[in-house]
């Protein structure tokens, strides 16, 4: 089964001021969302609370890309376990362990 997956990061939540930097992101939330050739898709979410900004390879707010984000994250979840999470449902989504139906004689 091939799944796309792509990332965001609806939400930065960021501290005004630490250490001098401005703007200091604290909290990532982010969605993965996979997608089958078939058009079913599933999306996994969460947060990822920040460690202090390192200010020798701090970012400015507005020079972050997503690239950045994502690499953030990467170092905090285990993303091909995400993945797989993701992965898992859209399976589920197509093969349902239960089904519920009507009784045959109503």
């Amino acid at each position: 089964m091939t799944i796309t997956y792509t990332w965001s990061f609806p939400t930065l939540e960021t501290k005004p001021s630490v250490e001098g930097l401005t703007d200091v992101v604290h909290v990532v939330h982010w969605r993965l969302r996979g997608e089958d050739a078939d058009g079913v898709l599933f999306e996994d979410y969460g947060t990822v609370t920040m460690e202090g900004p390192d200010p020798e390879n701090f970012t400015p707010f507005a020079d972050l890309t997503e690239a950045d984000v994502l690499e953030w994250i990467a170092g905090e979840i285990d993303v091909d376990e995400r993945k797989a999470v993701v992965a898992a449902q859209i399976d589920r989504k197509k093969n349902p362990p239960v089904v519920a139906k009507a009784a045959p004689w109503a």
